[in-house]
């Protein structure tokens, strides 16, 4: 039986520009076109996307329209603050994305890509 690959992304300073919280409804801009043709990629590999953002705890309707207005909302499955069964996770502190790097996300999931056997 095989199991859908799960790709968990970090939101701040790893797909959306970050400096310092200013409330949940400022996210940054993306980083870079890049981000989408990530995206795009992984669903390509029938990956399950997971966007693992702990502003998710202050409602998740800001990130949806965030989404939406970037049209990026159609390529993520679900949105959460909580821990859930991943492969793997994107982001600037733990599968390291390079913070607000424009291809740093890109860079990090095609480095990622190569590992695996």
């Amino acid at each position: 039986m095989k199991h859908r690959l799960v790709v968990a992304v970090d939101l701040d300073a790893t797909i959306a520009y970050y400096t310092h919280w200013r409330g949940p409804k400022r996210i940054g801009r993306p980083l870079s076109p890049s981000v989408r043709h990530t995206l795009v990629y992984l669903r390509a590999r029938d990956a399950r996307i997971v966007l693992f953002t702990t502003r998710a705890r202050h409602g998740k309707k800001p990130i949806r329209d965030w989404l939406r207005r970037h049209e990026l909302l159609h390529l993520v499955d679900e949105i959460t603050d909580r821990k859930v069964f991943w492969h793997v996770l994107f982001d600037d502190r733990a599968r390291h994305v390079p913070a607000n790097e424009p291809h740093g996300f890109r860079d990090a999931v095609l480095r990622w890509g190569n590992e695996l056997p």
